[in-house]
């Protein structure tokens, strides 16, 4: 779906415009996930991406009672997102690419007994009033080797975009197209993605209706995201410190111990899949604290 993975590069309209038509097009995804709710509608698509096993997933809502603005700097802000992202097990920023682009490191915490994930992705944002951009790609940065017992995934593409519709509502989509590699099978990887992205969704949309109260006591002034000379007192990329995103880049040196056998385990029929419910009491989802 992206032609710069592994590449770290100067984002340019282009490349922004390429991420709003991928959101919009309609064309080769099944709908795999319907929200009952009224108030928070929900709706996650599937797409098989050049024959790759692991499918693209997409997420679609509207949020009422909260602004464009509120869920964008919700999910740029760092210290706020350790408060509502309980996937989030450490984050980070490595350097800064140019005033609207940057190098990150995340790590995620796996359910069911898995071992942890991370990514090394460059981070690029766009806004101009009438759409907020966030998106994403695994890149090499020798700060951030893989670690062992950690499993080092590949985001293909993944990111977000957001519109406003009135002073305090606006439409969102969440597109990912990730692979978390390890000894996973394939259908595990595409069943917990479809129930995953809704829930993160709604610990969003949750998250972002208290904001703007919590980071009026939490250094108001500080949003480097939409202030250049704040990113500055961050690291600028030094060129020799990326490479290539190869398979010795990616090796798999820290897989998950255990493997369900094919043979014991087979992928779960339309009336067995886990439901929306069923992945949030697995992973045992708090309140959101703010």
């Amino acid at each position: 779906m992206s032609t710069h993975v592994g590449e770290v590069y100067i984002p340019t309209q282009e490349d922004f415009e390429y991420f709003v038509n991928l959101a919009k097009d309609e064309n080769g995804w099944s709908k795999s996930y319907t929200s009952k709710s009224k108030s928070l509608p929900i709706t996650a698509f599937t797409r098989i991406i050049d024959g790759n096993d692991i499918r693209a997933v997409k997420v679609e809502s509207f949020f009422k009672g909260v602004s464009a603005l509120n869920v964008y700097e919700s999910l740029q802000d760092p210290e706020y997102r350790r408060t509502w992202d309980d996937a989030m097990k450490e984050g980070s920023r490595i350097c800064y690419v140019s005033s609207n682009s940057e190098i990150g490191y995340y790590r995620l915490k796996s359910p069911f007994g898995l071992k942890d994930r991370d990514f090394v992705n460059q981070r690029s944002w766009h806004t101009d009033g009438s759409v907020y951009i966030i998106m994403n790609h695994s890149v090499v940065h020798k700060q951030k080797p893989q670690v062992e017992g950690v499993v080092r995934g590949i985001s293909c593409i993944t990111g977000y975009l957001i519109r406003p519709s009135g002073a305090d509502s606006c439409e969102f989509i969440y597109i990912t197209h990730s692979d978390p590699r390890g000894k996973i099978p394939t259908w595990v990887v595409n069943a917990t993605v479809k129930t995953f992205a809704p829930l993160m969704t709604k610990r969003l949309y949750e998250a972002a209706c208290g904001y703007s109260a919590w980071k009026a006591t939490h250094n108001p002034d500080l949003k480097p995201w939409c202030n250049f000379a704040q990113l500055q007192a961050f690291p600028k990329l030094n060129p020799t410190d990326v490479g290539m995103l190869n398979s010795a880049a990616v090796s798999v040196i820290n897989d998950d111990v255990e493997v369900p056998d094919r043979e014991i385990i087979s992928p779960p029929s339309s009336e067995s899949s886990p439901t929306l419910n069923d992945y949030e009491n697995a992973i045992k989802v708090d309140p959101v604290k703010l």
